[in-house]
């Protein structure tokens, strides 16, 4: 590691220059994505909270990816003994955890996380893991909201 060498790739958002030695390996790719595994993490806009997880293959391929506790207080991630594994976790290490943001074409200013599949990074390793985890509708008004507002009862909406 450290050898100084840059890699120039093409992406999303133009031409640039990576450190090799700090690619993050998908041994599993990522859900729709399985055969691209070599990402790089590609900030946007300096002090922003969303960045690019680039294919270093692949220029079109770019997810735009946010930390969640950047938006949200609490989001713990279930991870089985066998996705710990094939991070390469050891018994209390931690992993960084993004996910994937859209955002509408109509609605340039909002964005929306997709905290159903969140990609847990080991940096020691470089490994990354997308985790699929359990839908909790109880909590999905509180992130999601498709469609108008419902009418309030009080204005006399239908």
């Amino acid at each position: 590691m450290g050898n100084n060498t840059r890699l120039a790739i093409n992406t999303r958002i133009g031409p640039r220059e990576i450190d090799p030695d700090r690619t993050i390996h998908f041994p599993c790719g990522l859900v729709g994505l399985e055969s691209e595994k070599e990402f790089a993490l590609l900030q946007i806009h300096q002090n922003w909270p969303l960045l690019i997880l680039q294919s270093v293959t692949t220029p079109a391929v770019g997810l735009m990816v946010a930390d969640p506790y950047s938006f949200i207080d609490s989001y713990p991630v279930q991870m089985d003994e066998a996705e710990k594994a094939l991070l390469g976790l050891d018994a209390e290490e931690k992993v960084a955890v993004l996910v994937t943001v859209s955002r509408p074409a109509d609605q340039p200013d909002a964005v929306a996380l997709n905290l159903c599949g969140p990609i847990c990074i080991n940096y020691r390793l470089r490994l990354g893991l997308q985790i699929p985890q359990p839908v909790d509708l109880s909590r999905l008004d509180k992130f999601f909201r498709p469609g108008p507002k419902p009418p309030d009862e009080k204005s006399g909406g239908l």
